[in-house]
């Protein structure tokens, strides 16, 4: 299984076709996908997307958590109106991103990120933040101790929940590094944490139990991993054994949902589609394994991540996760640059 290394290659700040599609379709009374509009706006659709979420997902558990994983255009691009950015910013609860002091720009590995787009992206978080969003940062800073300490120091100093790693892999929990913030409250909300585990890629671990018990051990506020192990998903008592910190206080466990690729070593995976591939699924995306471009406003890919007991959220809702972590939320650049 190979799940995706995360890369901060963010495109921010381009300007696109205005859209020709009313407030009313997009956020009618039923919240239902537009795809049939002559015409389609993938910003707004993917804006749509998440409050359809957002909307099931609290249904079923009021105090149930979202991040999204970049799209900090979603909040200001000129195609999308000041109302979408408040309905976006009514259904998420924070908003990760990568490499902001560190490992940002493509060619920039475990570099300092270059000021000029550090500055432009700290000018996109400030929309969020005015709506009391949770700000998450993944530096990438390699083995360098002296980069860690500075991508610290940058986290605390502007209020930045981060998470400085060794890596794009995201495949392990650090070991030589305290734990920045560190402590024993009780964390309940996003906002609450002063540090984060982000693991996604698990398969060093010798097996589940080894895997847990590593987790168990930390005092991170907030661990983001896969929803499965080995492609078998966690139980509700796995879960359960991960929400305490070791020093016995309560933390959050937020599991990765990918809303925007479809990965072929998910249970919803067919394997037919190799040669009779559905109307909605799409390219395979080149860089990484497995994955494949999806018209994510279409009902039948909308029908897999949500609204049956086998659905790929309501599993995670069954197993107790506090909320999930949405990836490939940018899927409309593909659409918009095809």
């Amino acid at each position: 299984m190979q799940k995706k290394k995360f890369l901060c290659f963010l495109l921010l700040f381009i300007a696109f076709g205005s859209t020709s599609i009313s407030i009313q379709q997009v956020f009618g009374q039923d919240k239902q996908s537009y795809a049939t509009s002559t015409s389609i706006n993938y910003k707004e659709n993917m804006i749509a997307l998440i409050e359809q979420i957002s909307t099931y997902a609290k249904t079923k558990n009021t105090g149930f958590m979202l991040i999204q994983n970049n799209g900090l255009d979603l909040f200001q691009s000129d195609d999308v109106a000041a109302i979408y950015s408040q309905r976006l910013a009514e259904s998420v609860d924070g908003v990760l991103i990568e490499g902001l002091y560190y490992g940002g720009g493509s060619g920039h590995d475990y570099q300092k990120t270059k000021d000029n787009i550090r500055h432009k992206w700290e000018t996109a978080l400030k929309i969020p933040q005015k709506y009391g969003l949770a700000i998450l940062n993944i530096d990438y800073c390699g083995s360098n101790s002296d980069v860690i300490s500075k991508s610290v120091q940058m986290h605390r100093q502007n209020k930045i929940i981060g998470f400085s790693a060794s890596g794009y892999e995201l495949d392990s929990i650090p070991r030589r590094w305290q734990i920045p913030g560190e402590n024993d409250k009780d964390i309940v909300t996003l906002n609450q944490a002063e540090n984060f585990l982000i693991l996604l890629n698990p398969g060093k671990f010798v097996n589940k139990q080894h895997y847990l018990k590593k987790l168990q051990a930390s005092n991170y506020d907030l661990l983001i991993i896969d929803y499965s192990y080995n492609d078998r998903p966690l139980s509700a008592e796995d879960v359960a054994s991960l929400k305490t910190k070791k020093n016995g206080a309560a933390r959050l466990v937020i599991a990765y949902l990918s809303v925007g690729e479809a990965e072929d070593y998910r249970s919803y995976w067919q394997k037919t589609w190799a040669a009779q591939p559905p109307d909605w699924l799409t390219e395979l995306n080149p860089d990484w394994q497995g994955n494949y471009k999806v018209k994510y406003w279409v009902k039948e890919w909308q029908n897999i991540l949500y609204g049956s007991n086998s659905s790929y959220l309501d599993v995670i809702l069954a197993a107790g996760f506090d909320g999930i972590f949405m990836d490939v939320i940018d899927a409309y650049d593909y659409f918009e640059n095809k």
